[in-house]
C-alpha cells in the first residue's frame, strides 16, 4: 500500500533531482541502454565487423547510462566485449550504472574474477558510488 504523503515527498524529490540533472545535461549527448541489450549490440557489431565503429560512437557520448547490470550473466565473449568497451571509454566520459549487486558480487555476472576485478578498478577509480539499502529502494511503501 502506498502512503500518499510518502509518495508525494518521494515524487517531489525525484522531480527536483531529475530537473537538476536535465539542466546540467542540456546540450550534452546521453546514451541510455540496458547492459544486456548493450552486450547483444556489441556481439552483433563484432559479427558484422563494425566493432571499431561502434566503440568510436560509444566514446562520443558525454554520459552513458547503463541500466540493469546484474540481472543477467554474460558468457566469456560478452564479458570481454563489455570490459573492452568500458575500458576504452573510461577516461573519455561519464558513466552512470544501475545494478542490484554490490561490487563483490559482480564476478557472478562476468564469471571471471580477474576480469571483474579489473573492471571494478577501472570504473571505481575516481567514481562516486551511491548505495541504496533495500528499505530506501522501497520509498513510498507501507510496511
Amino acid at each position: 500500500m502506498y502512503s500518499k504523503q510518502r509518495k508525494y515527498h518521494f515524487n517531489r524529490y525525484a522531480r527536483r533531482r531529475q530537473n537538476s540533472l536535465c539542466n546540467r545535461l542540456r546540450g550534452k549527448s546521453v546514451l541510455f541502454v540496458s547492459v544486456p541489450n548493450l552486450v547483444i549490440e556489441l556481439k552483433e557489431a563484432m559479427s558484422n565487423h563494425r566493432i571499431t565503429v561502434y566503440r568510436r560512437n560509444f566514446e562520443n557520448y558525454d554520459l552513458v547510462i547503463l541500466d540493469e547490470l546484474g540481472y543477467i550473466s554474460f558468457d566469456k565473449t560478452g564479458s570481454e566485449l563489455l570490459f573492452n568497451l568500458l575500458s576504452s571509454r573510461n577516461d573519455k566520459g561519464s558513466f552512470l550504472i544501475t545494478t542490484n549487486l554490490t561490487f563483490d558480487r559482480w564476478s557472478d555476472i562476468f564469471g571471471d574474477p580477474a576480469l571483474t576485478g579489473a573492471m571494478v578498478d577501472r570504473l571505481a577509480h575516481g567514481a562516486y558510488s551511491r548505495h541504496f539499502p533495500p528499505e530506501r529502494r522501497q520509498i513510498g511503501r507501507d510496511h
